[in-house]
């Protein structure tokens, strides 16, 4: 006869057999949740170059941020003049001419390409018919356009692409002074500042990534290779223990009418 302690096959069935390797996330004095096996054991970072990636990304972030909120802080610039500081606040102002002005140039671009068009559906060739002895006979309405139109068109592009230029080269050193200006970083960054849907999605993916690219960096390619073997495992247990389930419920269900159908006979 079997020990009284000794468990029963049942009990090995549902409770699974005892594996002689415990797994990790069992310690003495109690159960650890087995999410903290994904999480790295180093909480810091030990080569200087992951500390290079990891600062190269979150300056990254920061520049987002700023760009993302930018708009807002046009808008509202007599709001941020004092925290910012003259010098940043100054540019700020003259990057915003800078925009006024390539707007404006574009909306005459757009006027002088509207008026262009009109004047190529008047230009094109009105046929008028003349019945006579000698039959048929068309004639062609032509609309001149004047060269000024052209030049000024040209002068236009010309100055929208000067423009555009300038505020590419504005907005480096907007970030530049930005840079200089850890106060001011502060402010974007810890203020919950107006941005679009589109942007705040941005940025949640991007903080999202930075979590996701830190934690790589802490995990030793050792760590890497365990955390794989043991989402394999948990993976296959719960496919055998949805196999099992499902094979119980046909069983269970089979019985019920089985049982069902001795009570109604």
């Amino acid at each position: 006869m079997a020990p009284i302690d000794s468990p029963r096959h049942s009990d090995i069935w549902f409770k699974g057999k005892h594996s002689p390797h415990p797994p990790t996330h069992f310690r003495k004095g109690g159960f650890v949740d087995p999410c903290k096996v994904l999480e790295p054991k180093r909480k810091t970072l030990q080569s200087l170059e992951a500390e290079r990636i990891m600062t190269v990304f979150q300056d990254t972030v920061k520049r987002m941020e700023i760009t993302t909120a930018l708009p807002h802080i046009l808008e509202s610039l007599p709001r941020f003049s004092v925290i910012f500081g003259q010098e940043l606040s100054s540019h700020l102002a003259s990057h915003v001419r800078l925009q006024n002005a390539y707007m404006e140039a574009l909306a005459e671009l757009n006027r002088i390409s509207e008026k262009e068009l009109e004047s190529r559906k008047e230009a094109e060739p009105e046929k008028t018919s003349a019945t006579d002895d000698e039959g048929f006979v068309e004639c062609a309405r032509i609309k001149i356009v004047f060269p000024d139109e052209f030049q000024s068109k040209y002068v236009l592009k010309r100055e929208a692409e000067l423009l555009a230029q300038g505020m590419k080269y504005s907005f480096r050193e907007m970030l530049r002074f930005f840079r200089k200006n850890p106060k001011a970083i502060e402010t974007v960054t810890g203020s919950k500042l107006v941005r679009s849907q589109d942007h705040v999605l941005l940025m949640e993916t991007l903080t999202s990534l930075e979590s996701i690219m830190k934690e790589r960096l802490l995990t030793s390619p050792f760590e890497q290779q365990g955390k794989k073997s043991y989402l394999t495992d948990v993976i296959n247990r719960e496919k055998k223990t949805h196999a099992t389930r499902e094979k119980l419920e046909i069983k269970y269900n089979a019985a019920v009418k089985a049982k069902e159908s001795e009570v109604y006979f």
